[in-house]
């Protein structure tokens, strides 16, 4: 079957009144529906499992795909940074397991929402935060909304 190749694709989209916003890397298009591909460049990511069910970012695209009216065939990371390519998985998201997703999206929107965020650090998730500068957990943060 032919392959129609898309990068770097908008995602735009209301989930139950939740903006969801990106780019997807890559989303590969046959008659059977469309693939989408996360790449990650770093070095981190682990060998195994060959699936990742619990990856939400996997997860997001999906749901946002699906919401668009797409034909989700499932998603995948392909690590291609240290000179070790390999890709993990992630099924079409269908039946209580999407439910599951638009729930948890929905839960994460609401705590945004709130008057107050906690901050829950950790070291993978604050080296890519863009909120350092304001964030209470960090050194630069506290001093900035004290």
């Amino acid at each position: 079957p032919s392959v129609q190749v898309e990068v770097e694709q908008r995602l735009d989209v209301q989930v139950d009144q939740v903006a969801i916003y990106g780019y997807i890397d890559r989303l590969e298009r046959t008659d059977e529906g469309v693939s989408i591909i996360d790449f990650k460049t770093g070095k981190h990511g682990t060998k195994t499992p060959k699936e990742v069910p619990d990856h939400p970012q996997l997860a997001l695209y999906q749901v946002g795909m699906l919401e668009q009216g797409e034909k989700v065939r499932g998603a995948e990371l392909k690590f291609l940074g240290n000179g070790d390519v390999r890709t993990q998985f992630q099924k079409p998201l269908e039946g209580e397991t999407l439910d599951m997703w638009k729930k948890r999206i929905h839960d994460v929107a609401q705590k945004m929402k709130g008057p107050t965020y906690a901050a829950t650090p950790s070291e993978t998730a604050c080296r890519y935060c863009t909120f350092q500068r304001v964030c209470p957990a960090r050194e630069e943060g506290r001093r900035t909304i004290e």
